[in-house]
């Protein structure tokens, strides 16, 4: 349970780090947070809970780091468009990996309560 704790944490982490560069370095490419964001699933499915929503905080905090409101036509940080676009965004991958942590053990536990047979008839089911 606790290396959930942290994974999630680190990724809270490393996406508030990555937003708050991207503020006070305008001129950063966009790779580095794309890559953060397409990690997001596999974070949401290793973790499998849905408190993995809470790592949106960390994209939240380190947006506030380093804003320029006048660059960005006066707007504050924490905006309510942008904290929609940063929730919608980064929690829709997430709870998506958490969904398919939630199904692959039951497709599991089914597979294996057919006892890997092949769907069909079976001996039991035939007419003699």
């Amino acid at each position: 349970m606790i290396w959930r704790v942290l994974l999630a944490v680190l990724y809270a982490g490393t996406f508030g780090v990555l937003m708050a560069l991207e503020n006070l370095n305008p001129g950063m490419p966009d790779a580095p947070l794309l890559a953060v964001w397409l990690v997001a699933p596999v974070v949401g499915f290793l973790v499998g809970r849905w408190w993995v929503l809470f790592a949106v905080i960390g994209a939240l905090a380190g947006r506030v780091i380093g804003w320029d409101s006048e660059a960005n036509d006066g707007n504050p940080a924490l905006w309510a468009p942008y904290v929609l676009t940063t929730i919608i965004f980064l929690g829709l991958p997430l709870l998506l990996g958490v969904a398919f942590s939630q199904i692959w053990p039951s497709r599991r536990r089914r597979s294996s309560a057919e006892g890997g047979e092949s769907p069909g008839p079976r001996s039991s089911d035939s007419v003699m």
